[in-house]
């Protein structure tokens, strides 16, 4: 049985035909957790030929030529001989090197799986003409209203809203509270709404003399921290004011959009909101670079067969903005598309999903097997 070394740091020199055990960390990239693996270390001629060589992302070639596969266990072992914390440490940057390289190497295929989802959904259902509203303050109180309620009672409330004249920063100011709350009510937790709706023009008023044009002046990180510290407002909301409202470059990220990339093993479900949301920006930034400079809109219909989520032209939709806003505003209209009709939380239709070809190959078809875990 191998004596176990507590630590890197700690490894004293080995005698000659001892066996050790070192203890390191790889990241299992398909469940996105870590686990331990064990570097046994044997005899071996000298410490001069200790190395370590990568091959490929999921291999590492020792002193004694052995290839070791990083994925398909929790062991790897090699031989090593008689050598001091020197060599332990080399064989130890040699493995959080290979590491690292798969790191790397998967985050470059996870911003690639996304671009490639972007062009193929384009491709088929072209501009989602998002977000659906004639004015910035429009998009502001409807990023308000949706939360935890379907579109479709949001836009009763906004009818309600418009209908009185009250669909502006004046008028949510001059408003009774009891009165909001009663042309806010289809949208559902109208009481929290009315008082959200309340404290987000008190906010405009005393910190950009209730100005839009200077609220969004501000740059996008300070803005969306001030907007993340208000009451009622978290990432989704915040960054759907910045996008749809600001043009700032900020991308949204909704329950839609967990439940594509957990399905496509591309993160979990429960991974970070702002995780998710760095990775599609870094991902789309060469996709907005190529539109800027060809200056493509793409097709102007969908194609048959695929419903979207794409609304009518309104004067936000086709509002002037910057290259990178204009791709993350068409990236979340697309998923949403995908999470309504095809990727739903019961019975999802991946046959008929224009994803349906980059599921994992060793993935069934959620709609040919139970749905009863979703």
């Amino acid at each position: 049985m191998p004596k176990k070394s507590p630590a890197f740091t700690r490894s004293a020199a080995f005698a000659v035909g001892e066996e050790q055990c070192l203890c390191v960390d790889i990241n299992c990239h398909r469940k996105s957790i870590t686990v331990p693996v064990t570097v046994v270390l044997g005899p071996v001629a000298t410490p001069g030929l200790l190395r370590a060589v990568p091959r490929n992302p999921r291999q590492m070639t020792f002193c004694c030529g052995k290839t070791q596969d990083l994925g398909s266990g929790t062991c790897t072992s090699v031989s090593a001989g008689k050598f001091g914390p020197a060599g332990v440490r080399l064989l130890a940057a040699g493995v959080h090197s290979t590491v690292r390289n798969n790191l790397t190497l998967r985050v470059d295929a996870k911003k690639h799986q996304i671009r490639t989802y972007y062009r193929a959904l384009f491709q088929a259902w072209g501009p989602q003409h998002w977000w659906p509203a004639q004015s910035r303050f429009e998009v502001i109180v409807g990023a308000y209203l949706t939360q935890n309620t379907a579109w479709t009672n949001v836009e009763k409330a906004l009818t309600n809203l418009r209908s009185a004249r009250l669909l502006n920063v004046r008028g949510i100011r001059r408003v009774s509270l009891a009165e909001l709350e009663r042309l806010i009510r289809p949208a559902g937790y109208f009481r929290q709404k009315a008082k959200r709706l309340k404290i987000f023009v008190a906010f405009l008023d005393e910190q950009y003399q209730g100005s839009l044009t200077k609220l969004f002046a501000c740059p996008t990180e300070k803005l969306r921290e001030e907007l993340l510290n208000l009451h009622g407002v978290g990432p989704e909301t915040a960054d759907s004011v910045l996008l749809y409202a600001g043009n700032h470059p900020v991308f949204v990220v909704d329950a839609y959009t967990r439940r594509i990339l957990a399905r496509h093993e591309i993160l979990p479900q429960e991974a970070a909101y702002d995780e998710i949301r760095e990775l599609f920006e870094r991902a789309l930034a060469p996709v907005a670079e190529s539109v800027a400079d060809s200056g493509a809109t793409g097709n102007q219909h969908l194609a048959a067969g695929f419903p979207g989520a794409a609304h009518p032209p309104s004067a936000m939709s086709a509002a002037k903005r910057t290259a990178l806003a204009q791709v993350y505003n068409e990236m979340h209209g697309l998923i949403v598309g995908i999470g309504k009709n095809y990727c739903k939380k019961r019975e999802p239709a991946c046959k008929e999903c224009p994803l349906s070809a980059f599921l994992p190959a060793e993935k069934p078809r959620l709609d040919r097997v139970s749905t009863s875990r979703n």
